[in-house]
């Protein structure tokens, strides 16, 4: 089987250990792997071509994952409930149409993720959500988005000492960053704009933040509840906030 029009969905398949398609080069529809609980590795070496969205969750086995080629996912990109996956590697995706929803989202968390590998990613049209993500301490496989079409959401992330994203300069809706215990650092310095509100609160060990200069600020700002925190770099030269 070399390629798929339509949607291709590996689902509920409670004994099988592994899922090998390594010819398998084009999927028309969404690829959504999903609740196969005794999945221990999934390899699609040969997968270059992805029309819709991609669902890994509820894969509580599954540590070697391999997804292929494609430079653009043609809807959401869910990576969730994957507890023993700790490493995410998706080198080669420029873009994402839909949402990124990498860690937990109500009880599906990845609890062993401590390597995030999307290095040539530049822009997600929807929200950017990593929340829970078990161990990850960096955003470092992110250092080259430039956009967020939606919400940039970072928050409940237990191990994450720096919140980085050197390149990223436009939000179109809300930027969170909140409940991060471990942050010492919250750094956008290419920010120009954000389109909702712009929140940084209750960071535990946050001591600094760094957000360039913002022309505009589309809702409310908030830096609030950062017992540690010390200094807000980039608002000597801001234009715009609008409450």
């Amino acid at each position: 089987l070399e390629d798929v029009g339509g949607d291709l969905r590996f689902e509920d398949n409670g004994s099988l250990p592994e899922f090998i398609g390594e010819v398998l080069s084009s999927v028309g529809g969404d690829l959504s792997i999903a609740r196969n609980h005794s999945l221990e590795a999934l390899s699609l070496d040969g997968l270059d071509s992805l029309g819709g969205g991609l669902s890994i969750t509820g894969n509580g086995e599954l540590w070697a994952l391999n997804v292929g080629r494609p430079d653009t996912i043609g809807g959401d990109l869910h990576i969730l409930g994957n507890d023993s996956l700790q490493d995410l590697q998706l080198a080669h995706v420029t873009h994402v149409t839909g949402d990124v929803w990498i860690g937990q989202r109500g009880p599906d968390g990845n609890e062993s993720l401590q390597e995030l590998q999307l290095t040539r990613l530049l822009a997600v049209d929807g929200d950017l959500e990593i929340t829970g993500a078990g161990r990850l301490e960096d955003l470092g496989g992110l250092q080259t988005l430039q956009t967020v079409g939606g919400d940039l959401v970072i928050e409940f992330n237990d191990p994450l000492a720096t919140a980085e994203l050197p390149e990223l300069s436009d939000i179109g809706g809300a930027a969170r960053v909140m409940f991060n215990p471990a942050v010492t650092q919250c750094r956008f310095p290419a920010l120009a704009t954000v389109g909702g509100d712009l929140d940084i609160h209750h960071n535990d060990a946050l001591t600094a933040a760094d957000l360039s200069v913002p022309e505009s600020v589309g809702g409310g700002f908030e830096v609030s509840s950062n017992p540690t925190f010390a200094s807000l770099g980039g608002f000597t030269d801001r234009r715009t906030v609008v409450w």
